[in-house]
């Protein structure tokens, strides 16, 4: 039974499209996050400079398709670009993300302090340690920023990293952040 297309990647072929005079190249991210738009956009954005200053390898190649397997993604192909598609073009055994990294809910923006550009956190995932320098995804209304969480504060104490428990209570730590926040926006860890 046909569930769906595997997603058209071009990204090794960026050399071959420029020379065949193709001068646009549009970005599929209707209905995707933002974190999906921003990660493809900046591989092609990579792959186009890098063809134009000489430096195309297939290192970074497989560096682009590395991190693109990391967002969503149902597989990849090459569409009717070299031949019609086969069946191994269609992704039969699963509908949907086969990308085996997701956004795991945390917590969520208590406060935000613009002067000295810290928030307190209410920690509510159990048995996800939050580490010093890891990145998260804060997400609201209004928000969406990548952050690495630094000088994490627990009851006013530096701590390197913490995780929350079955048993316990909601935990409420301090973090140092570069943007603005809103309080309500969630936080979530991409792994």
């Amino acid at each position: 039974m046909f569930l769906n297309a595997k997603d058209l990647c071009m990204i090794e072929y960026i050399p071959d499209l420029i020379e065949a005079n193709i001068d646009a190249f549009k970005i599929e991210g209707r209905m995707k996050d933002p974190l999906y738009v921003k990660t493809v956009a900046s591989c092609y954005k990579e792959a186009i400079s890098s063809y134009y200053d000489a430096t195309f390898s297939k290192k970074k190649v497989k560096d682009w398709l590395k991190r693109l397997l990391k967002v969503y993604n149902r597989g990849f192909h090459t569409g009717f670009y070299f031949q019609n598609p086969t069946p191994s073009d269609i992704q039969l055994n699963k509908r949907g993300n086969i990308s085996p990294h997701k956004k795991h809910y945390i917590g969520r923006i208590l406060t935000y302090n613009e002067k000295i550009k810290t928030a307190e956190l209410l920690i509510e995932a159990k048995s996800l340690p939050i580490i010093e320098g890891n990145e998260f995804i804060i997400e609201g209304d209004d928000t969406y920023l990548l952050e690495k969480f630094n000088n994490l504060l627990l009851h006013g104490t530096q701590i390197h990293s913490i995780q929350r428990d079955k048993e316990d209570f909601p935990i409420k730590i301090n973090v140092k952040l570069e943007n603005p926040v809103l309080s309500g926006d969630k936080i979530y860890k991409f792994q």
